[in-house]
């Protein structure tokens, strides 16, 4: 395998790799503001208590 198409491998699976670390970045988030969204909706049924 020559320099060229090692480079051109090397250019897609940093691409494939970036577009994972956004879905991840996305789903964590997700979770992030679900879990914030439940603490908040358990704190408000306490308090009304």
């Amino acid at each position: 395998m020559d320099g060229e198409t090692f480079s051109i491998i090397q250019e897609k699976q940093d691409k494939i790799n970036g577009e994972f670390c956004v879905e991840l970045e996305k789903d964590a988030v997700e979770r992030l503001s679900a879990s914030l969204l439940l603490t908040s909706l358990f704190f408000s049924v306490f308090m009304l208590l």
